[in-house]
């Protein structure tokens, strides 16, 4: 059957039909559409060009008004536990109410850095940069907001701009270059809107969502961008120096609300109008449009509250520079250096050992291919299992080969010292 047949969206009942709902006592034909919703949901798992289009305009339709039918209060318990707002009955709200909730919880956040202009001239401070952030606590006088680390990276100061244009000094509580995440505060006195964060592990495909942030500095209030979650696990590849070497894996939200040069650090929400996401990149490049990307509430807030305690992310620390052995080339001279059984083709060089690792016998040119007894292929694969499953004073066991032979050393983590 064709995706826009008649008796697919048709509003009509036959005849035939109507005596039989009628004897049922079932008014459904009065609302064939309603009756027919569960049928309105197939064009956005097809994908065709035009269904997905009426998909879309139905779904904005249905968030305009509020919706129409009645739906069960949320439960916080429902919430915590992940369960998809479609199986616990929440009622979406309003995009006009999210817009009018939101507007003064999303500010601007500029940054400046000095200058000295001419020799022995003086420093002059310059506007470097502008992006958005989130303000998702007032507690004791201070308003306290999450941005992205690029946005205030090398600032020398940092100002807040609120919706109605008050400009405040901020102040850098801390920020993560890996995670891409920075806390500020400001005097609360003039915030008059706080973000509540919702549950992004309880999001679905499909969903909609709404982009907030001040794209280009248009002005000082907000701008609001709707679209849907394209993507729940999108892993972006991050080069910290910019040279083309992975240093880490950023699992993001993938939108395709519009995301441009400003909204880094502003808010992505949900249809309840809580915060999900924080704007982080976007794809810029001739004929790629809709894939912007935001860091899930989720992975966020233990960062934030890293930040907040610490200044930074604490992390293990094991104490060695390393090269790749897939990337390393090498001439017949050389390869005795790293002399390695047949068949050994995956590990990390050792460049330099210093800390935990030079304490535990580990030096130069050993070449690690297992930590805990899990092969390790890539200083990447060794820094997220260092990460993700480690802690600071852990003991960690390493398996390496020094000239030919296989040896093991057991290490204890300590803490990544100040760059």
């Amino acid at each position: 059957m064709s995706l826009f047949d008649d008796d697919f969206y048709s509003p009509k009942v036959s005849p035939w039909e109507r005596r039989r709902l009628r004897a049922q006592g079932d008014d459904s034909e009065r609302w064939p559409l309603r009756r027919r919703w569960p049928a309105l949901r197939s064009p956005w798992a097809v994908g065709g060009g035009a269904a997905a289009f009426l998909a879309i305009v139905l779904l904005t339709a249905a968030l305009s008004r509020g919706g129409d039918a009645p739906a069960e209060a949320v439960r916080s318990d429902d919430v915590a536990s992940g369960t998809p707002a479609a199986d616990i009955g929440v009622q979406p709200v309003s995009v006009v109410d999210i817009v009018q909730r939101m507007k003064p919880a999303v500010v601007s956040v500029i940054s400046s850095q000095a200058f000295v202009f001419e020799e022995d001239g003086p420093e002059t401070e310059q506007e470097t940069g502008i992006g958005s952030g989130i303000v998702y606590r007032k507690e004791g006088g201070v308003a306290w907001i999450v941005t992205n680390h690029h946005v205030i990276d090398a600032a020398s100061s940092l100002e807040v701009v609120l919706s109605d244009g008050k400009r405040l000094e901020a102040e850098l509580v801390g920020s993560d270059a890996l995670t891409d995440l920075a806390v500020l505060t400001v005097d609360a006195k003039d915030v008059a809107g706080v973000a509540e964060f919702g549950n992004s592990d309880a999001l679905r495909e499909g969903e909609a969502a709404i982009a907030i942030g001040h794209p280009f500095g248009l002005g000082y209030s907000p701008t609001f961008t709707l679209g849907i979650i394209s993507s729940l696990h999108r892993v972006i590849p991050i080069s910290l120096a910019m040279d083309g070497t992975v240093d880490w894996e950023m699992e993001l939200l993938q939108t395709d609300a519009a995301i441009n040069h400003g909204n880094s650090g502003g808010a992505l929400v949900n249809q309840e109008g809580k915060v999900i996401g924080i704007n982080s990149m976007k794809v810029a490049q001739p004929g790629v449009e809709g894939l912007g990307f935001a860091i899930p509430s989720n992975l966020a807030a233990p960062i934030i509250a890293e930040l907040e305690t610490h200044g930074k992310v604490r992390r293990p620390y094991l104490g060695v520079a390393t090269v790749d052995l897939a990337q390393y080339r090498v001439d017949d001279e050389e390869e005795d250096v790293v002399e390695l059984p047949e068949g050994v083709e995956e590990g990390i060089i050792v460049l330099e050992a210093y800390g935990p690792a030079s304490e535990a016998g580990l030096r130069t040119n050993d070449v690690i291919v297992a930590l805990d007894g899990r092969p390790i292929a890539s200083t990447l694969e060794l820094r997220k299992y260092l990460y993700e499953h480690k802690k600071i004073g852990d003991p960690i066991r390493v398996d390496y080969y020094r000239e030919g032979n296989k040896d093991t050393v057991t290490a204890k983590l300590g803490e990544t010292p100040e760059p």
